[in-house]
């Protein structure tokens, strides 16, 4: 499951640079957008080495990124995708605590 959300959340990081429609806040976008696939990266990897509180923190800057550059196409599945890791975030930090 964690390797679907992985490769999910780089495909919505790749629309996501592929949906850059050129308008007066171009670099702004584009810094956003940039920093979204870096920070989805960054998201992958820790979840591929099961750093669920890094992941979660990861996925929501790629939100906020998304949500500021205004790709409302992607801003929902990045969510949901958010949303899954921060609740394994949680999950495992209740687990380990116990």
């Amino acid at each position: 499951m964690k390797y679907k959300l992985a490769t999910l959340a780089t495909v919505i990081g790749v629309v996501a640079m592929s949906g850059l429609v050129f308008s007066a806040k171009k670099d702004h976008r584009s810094y956003e957008l940039e920093k979204a696939v870096r920070l989805q990266t960054l998201s992958s990897m820790a979840l591929n080495n099961e750093n669920y509180e890094l992941a979660c923190k990861a996925q929501q800057e790629v939100t906020n990124s998304l949500t500021s550059a205004g790709v409302i196409d992607v801003i929902e599945q990045a969510d949901v995708v958010e949303s899954q890791i921060c609740s394994w975030a949680w999950t495992t930090s209740i687990s380990a605590s116990n």
